[in-house]
Parts: structure tokens; C-alpha cells; sequence
């Protein structure tokens, strides 16, 4: 189950709002709408991305992996709604695709702005951005990314139409193990990205996780509920080979067991000069 309550930066009150929780695993869609600004809706087992509405404010849109019997209790905060309007397709040279996630990226002189959103069944999107020059992606596991950049905007709407090209073969994969130190264990989501390729997974019931990916060298974003998500910019690189990284999550309190960074062999000799050298410490007490 997910639950909590929606608020909004423009005042600080709660907002009735609306949510659509998109299902990764099934494609299915779950709808609820909030009640004083609070909601609760039961989910089946899955990775999920929310989409949360509500009037005079910006669409926001939060990924969350819901596990069989359990709650999981979120604050949203909303902004205030912006004046312009992508919109448009996404599709692959036959059919629509439903679930890519569209993002429009803007520098501001506080960092970089991101705002996305995920296509429909009928591969149909809308993104309400602020005044500004865009560059914008689609990405979408087992698809090139696809980049338009350098797209202004101001007081009005543009249509722009995705196309994505199918990826037919992989250069190598990543692998690896998620471990928790913590009182809380369970999935993790796994997102590895570059300019060129995004892939998403759920690890394994035994914390394992296999990506297949292009050539490249990637970022990985890693999250699980009850942790602080994780984020390793340029993390490896993919040359023709399959690399293994391990991912560990702690909690505040909870100590990593020591990890050994350098094995060295210690020629014979020298291993006796240290046992007699222990030995006549030894002596001395």
C-alpha cells in the first residue's frame, strides 16, 4: 500500500489532488484521488512510477517500489503550475510505446531543472515546463536514447514527436550484488544511464541484479525503500566486457563489516623475522 499527504509550495496547505500509479512489472495503471490532501491506495507487488495532479500546480512524478504487504508512507510537494506545453508521440518505426519517460532539462543559475513525465498507452505525452531553452530525451529500456536539443519556448505549446531506435545487440553487461546494513531489507531499484542509453531493473530475491548495456561508461542511481538512495556518478565503463559493482546501503547507526582493499604476499623470510620478532616481544613481558 502507498499512502500520504500532498502539499503545495505555492501556500504550505494541502492539496486535493489526483494520483496515477503506473505499474513497470504489468503496465497495469492505479488511480486514487486524495481526501483533505491524504490518499491511500492499495498496490499489488511492483516497481511503480506515481504521476500526482492537481490544479494550479505542476504535474510530479516519483518512482517507488511497493512490496507485497507493505506500507509505504510519502510526502509530495507540489509547485505551482507552469505556463507552456510540450506534448506529442512516442513510438518505435511500428507501434506507440507506453511507459518511456520524457524529460525536459533547463540550466538555471541554481543547477539543472528536470522535469518528467511517462507516455501512455498511446504513447502520447505532456510536459508543462516555465519560459526557457530545453533540451529534451526519451529514454526507455532497451532503446537508444533519443535527444532534441536546444528548443525555446515561451507563452505557448510545441509539438515534438519521438521516434526510438530498437537496440539490436549489447556490447557487454553490468552485475553485482545489493547489500542492506541496516534493520530493513528487501529490492532495490537499479537505474544505469548515459547521454546515449538508460536501463532500469529490480534486484533478484537473493539482492542480485544483471543489466545487459551498449559501450559506455555510466552513472548508476539506486534506491530502496527505507535508505537513502544512492547516486555514483561515472561509476564503470562498458568496453566489450561484463563488469561486476556491488552496491551496499546502510542506515544511520549501522557499521559496514571491514572490506579488504589489498592482499599482499610476504615473501617466507620475512614471515619468520616477524614470528621471532613476536616471540621476543613476547619475552619481555
Amino acid at each position: 500500500m502507498l499512502s500520504g499527504t500532498i502539499y503545495s509550495n505555492i501556500d504550505g496547505n494541502v492539496v486535493e489532488a489526483s494520483l496515477d500509479a503506473y505499474s513497470f512489472n504489468t503496465g497495469q495503471v492505479f488511480s486514487a484521488q486524495t481526501e483533505s490532501g491524504v490518499f491511500s491506495i492499495s498496490l499489488p507487488e511492483s516497481q511503480y512510477a506515481i504521476a500526482v495532479n492537481a490544479g494550479g500546480h505542476q504535474e510530479r512524478l516519483i518512482e517507488v517500489y511497493i512490496h507485497s504487504g507493505e506500507t509505504v508512507d510519502t510526502l509530495v510537494y507540489l509547485d505551482e503550475q507552469y505556463s507552456n506545453t510540450f506534448y506529442g508521440t512516442v513510438s518505435n518505426s511500428e507501434e506507440s510505446i507506453e511507459g518511456a519517460i520524457v524529460s525536459a532539462h533547463l540550466l538555471t543559475d541554481s543547477g539543472d531543472l528536470e522535469i518528467s513525465t511517462i507516455s501512455g498507452n498511446d504513447g502520447a505525452y505532456q510536459l508543462t515546463v516555465p519560459d526557457g531553452n530545453f533540451n529534451l530525451s526519451v529514454s526507455m529500456t532497451g532503446y537508444q536514447i533519443s535527444w532534441v536539443n536546444d528548443v525555446s519556448i515561451e507563452n505557448g505549446d510545441l509539438e515534438i514527436n519521438f521516434t526510438l531506435n530498437n537496440i539490436e545487440s549489447f556490447d557487454g553487461a553490468l552485475m553485482g550484488s545489493v547489500h542492506f546494513f541496516g534493520n530493513l531489507s528487501g529490492s532495490a531499484t537499479i537505474n544505469i544511464f548515459n547521454d546515449n542509453y538508460f536501463a532500469e531493473t529490480v534486484t533478484a530475491e537473493n539482492g542480485t541484479f544483471y543489466v545487459n548495456l551498449i559501450n559506455g561508461t555510466y552513472t548508476i542511481f539506486a534506491s530502496s525503500n527505507g535508505y537513502a538512495s544512492i547516486t555514483i556518478p561515472d561509476a564503470f565503463t562498458i568496453q566489450d566486457d561484463v563488469v561486476t559493482y556491488d552496491i551496499h546501503f546502510s542506515q544511520p547507526g549501522f557499521v559496514e563489516p571491514p572490506v579488504i582493499s589489498s592482499l599482499i604476499d610476504i615473501p617466507n623470510d620475512q614471515v619468520e623475522n616477524l614470528i621471532w620478532h613476536g616471540y621476543q616481544e613476547m619475552l619481555k613481558i
